[in-house]
């Protein structure tokens, strides 16, 4: 049985928003990289609603998905000049 003297409202719930960024960011790690883009600015939406709506958890969530959504990004395009130079090094070379 749980005390709820402590704590008469219950528990306090986490931003759905906050969860659904980090999922988004984690997963275009794997699949698509331009998805870390959605995954930082719903990441940056659940904080801007958990600021203001206090009665909710979710922040450090919400940042975490922001980081993870820009990394993927910053890969993804990385992985996309790499694939860049090395085209143009096999046309210059390919003569």
């Amino acid at each position: 049985m749980s005390d709820t003297t402590s704590n008469p409202t219950g528990p306090v719930p986490t931003n759905p928003m906050a969860v659904g960024a980090l999922v988004m960011s984690i997963s275009s790690l794997f699949f698509c990289g331009p998805a870390g883009v959605v995954g930082w600015w719903l990441g940056r939406r659940a904080e801007q609603d958990i600021l203001a709506s206090p009665p909710q958890q979710g922040a450090k969530i919400a940042k975490a998905a922001k980081i993870i959504g820009l990394v993927a990004v910053g890969l993804w395009v990385l992985g996309v000049v790499i694939i860049a130079v090395i085209a143009l090094i096999a046309a210059i070379g390919g003569d």
